[in-house]
């Protein structure tokens, strides 16, 4: 199926608008931005996400401001299926500009609320997309996963509609893999559900795929009978692109048949329409074809002409695509930025609001109060009188029994006095500690989410495991994982900063921001390097040339790069531990930390580089596993018995070892008569490198 379509589809499918789609003109959006300010919130969303889509073919700026306007609202007013479907095209505007990485994270934020809600609809349509991502990404089986799980979905809903959309991405998917009777068995499917319908469309791309398989098989006459059969169809549903395509498949398919004078009379034919449509792509893909065409037929001249016109095609359309990309790139980063600036000003002023309305209410709260005194004392005033008056002569008898009795009564009061502040200083002590608590844990959760999303780990490292224990809820250690896919590098990093709980999980979130600047900002890619860059960084975020802050981190950094099979590392403070054909091999870091009172001249770092050609199994890790108390004895674990436990795991997965390691802890700290409180965060990572 061509993905320029498939795209265009993937928009449309949640908005519901496809049939206003071609009917839209600038009347009808001046008309949808008169009525904005006037419109229920559930309403803007919507409008924001139809202009959306309106820009999207003419204005791509206007397009991505329209659908992040369209998501922050949502988010406000807490309306999930906006924020759904905002993301989901969100992703698939990332992915179509070439950022993969940054299009799932979208995708799997709107997986995430359809899974919490329970709309298993939801599920099953966005699972679809995100398998439409990694098609396009060339990562066939994640994106087999993922149709498959948007299958099982629409079996058990009964959807026939969406079963005959999902079997024929399905079928799709197993064409690319060259499993061709899983293929054709979907592809029947699609063909079977279609037809009963009918969705005409569905079957042309189910006839084409078929096509498709044949063609790969080498059996000519069939891939001619079923390209034919999706051709027929597309010119009668006058979809002028498809009819590019299989006239092209169609050519193709004579010349392997040896038909030139077929094959040249369909190619000239997808060619014409390709530049009526300005089709620049298939304009190429026919010019190629015909110089192939011609060749086959001994006729040079003409051969050499098309292929000229289309090696200018090609580097040109090349050029054209980056120079698209980068402009969609800037322009996204270009209204972020924007909108963070906005978002600032914006929280500002809410922030100023509230204090005014604070302040107003507080006001009002005085003046109540005062005028409710006044008002009090001057009837106690009046009363009091009174009660002179006509208890004088009483209370000069009983003086003495009265003095005797308030003496009684203060003592009384003093004490239930006592006994009421002690239970107020409990109560407020409790709702601090409560407040606290709960501050703590919503930092948890901005912590975990800076950290790497697990599924992009998964992707470079199938095999591997986190183990991650925080002391008090948010952590001074931290993990951080980038994939540079430009530079097939990967890095690696397990970060041990100065302290653990909240001031800890500070300077964990301050030297997350510092890696992701001097690593992916500045370019830095060397780690020794890397290193006395982060050093720098922290002295300045710190001032620690002027002042006495200790503060810093140690740190276990690696930098893998698969084109040449290598891995270099730098430690401040802490190891590298690595197996080879399970041999433990040890490299020491160096012995200063980052940050702190140190001279610069002690801060130089080290560069180790590591063949990897062979499978190699390597463990980062900050000291708390070792540092635990515990056994018989209530000591230390110690880093040579880590070393040990390690080395009998290797006959384990790594999924194992994570659970073995875990156990192994827990025994060593509670498994004696004197169970031991964990002194410090704990993070160890193990990665398998293939």
């Amino acid at each position: 199926m061509n993905k320029k379509l498939l795209f265009l589809l993937w928009l449309l499918f949640f908005s519901g608008q496809i049939g206003l789609f071609a009917q839209k003109s600038s009347a009808y959006v001046d008309s949808l931005t008169q009525i904005l300010d006037k419109s229920h919130d559930t309403i803007k969303v919507a409008i924001h996400q139809d202009l959306c889509f309106f820009y999207l073919s003419t204005s791509f700026e206007k397009a991505f401001i329209e659908i992040k306007k369209s998501l922050t609202l949502s988010k406000k007013i807490k309306y999930w299926q906006g924020e759904t479907r905002a993301n989901d095209v969100i992703g698939s505007i990332y992915v179509q500009s070439g950022d993969y990485a940054t299009g799932l994270q979208y995708k799997l934020e709107a997986l995430k609320i359809y899974e919490k809600k329970k709309d298993v609809k939801g599920i099953a349509t966005i699972c679809n997309n995100i398998g439409v991502l990694y098609f396009r990404k060339g990562d066939y089986d994640l994106a087999l996963k993922y149709y498959e799980q948007a299958y099982q979905i629409s079996k058990d809903l009964n959807d026939e509609n969406a079963q005959a959309i999902y079997t024929l991405n399905i079928g799709e998917v197993y064409q690319m893999q060259g499993k061709f009777e899983k293929a054709i068995e979907f592809e029947k499917k699609t063909l079977q559900l279609s037809q009963k319908k009918p969705l005409n469309d569905n079957t042309a791309y189910a006839y084409g795929i078929i096509g498709k398989v044949y063609e790969d098989k080498k059996e000519w006459k069939d891939a001619e009978n079923y390209y034919q059969k999706a051709l027929d169809i597309f010119i009668k549903l006058s979809i002028d692109e498809a009819i590019i395509e299989y006239l092209f498949y169609l050519s193709r398919t004579y010349l392997k048949q040896n038909n030139s004078k077929k094959a040249l009379e369909l190619a000239k034919r997808s060619l014409q329409l390709a530049k009526k449509n300005n089709e620049k792509t298939w304009e190429k893909q026919n010019y190629e074809l015909l110089g192939d065409i011609y060749a086959k037929d001994n006729n040079f001249n003409e051969a050499f002409k098309y292929q000229k016109i289309y090696l200018k095609l090609r580097d040109s359309l090349v050029t054209t695509e980056t120079q698209i990309k980068t402009a969609h790139l800037q322009t996204i980063y270009d209204s972020d930025k924007k909108q963070a600036q906005i978002d600032i000003l914006t929280r500002d002023k809410e922030i100023q609001n509230d204090k005014i309305v604070f302040r107003n209410l507080v006001l009002l709260i005085v003046v109540f109060v005062l005028i409710s005194v006044a008002i009090l004392s001057g009837l106690l005033f009046r009363n009091n009188r009174q009660k002179q008056k006509t208890n004088k002569e009483l209370m000069l008898k009983n003086q003495e029994i009265n003095q005797q009795k308030e003496e009684i009564l203060t003592q009384r009061d003093n004490l239930q006095d006592l006994n009421e502040e002690i239970s107020a200083q409990k109560d407020e002590i409790e709702k601090i500690n409560h407040d606290i608590i709960d501050s703590i844990n919503y930092a948890q959760n901005i912590q975990k989410a800076i950290l790497p999303v697990r599924e992009e780990i998964y992707q470079i490292f199938p095999e591997h495991f986190i183990l991650f224990k925080p002391r008090d809820i948010v952590s001074g250690d931290f993990y951080w994982f980038q994939y540079l896919e430009e530079e097939n590098k990967t890095f690696l990093a397990a970060v041990d900063c100065t302290g653990h709980g909240v001031p800890g999980a500070f300077m964990s979130m301050l030297s997350n921001q510092l890696l992701y600047e001097v690593i992916i900002s500045n370019k830095i890619y060397t780690p020794n390097l890397i290193l006395e860059q982060l050093r720098i960084e922290i002295r300045r975020a710190l001032h620690q040339s002027s002042s006495k802050a200790k503060d810093g981190m140690d740190i276990s950094l690696v930098c893998i790069d698969h084109n040449a099979k290598k891995m270099h590392f730098s430690g401040a403070g802490n190891p590298l531990i690595y197996f080879q054909n399970n041999e433990l091999n040890e490299v020491k870091g160096d012995i200063s930390s980052i940050g702190g009172t140190q001279r610069d001249k002690e801060r130089a770092f080290t560069t180790h580089t590591i063949d990897i050609s062979l499978p190699t199994i390597i463990y980062l890790f900050s000291d708390g596993f070792q540092d635990q108390f515990g056994g018989e004895r209530g000591r230390k674990f110690m880093y040579k018995y880590l070393k040990q436990i390690l080395t009998e795991l290797q006959t384990l997965r790594l999924d194992a070892q994570e659970k073995e390691l875990e156990d192994i802890l827990n025994k060593w700290r509670f498994g004696h008569n004197n169970p031991q409180k964990q002194i410090d965060d704990i993070l160890m990572l193990g990665v398998k490198i293939s």
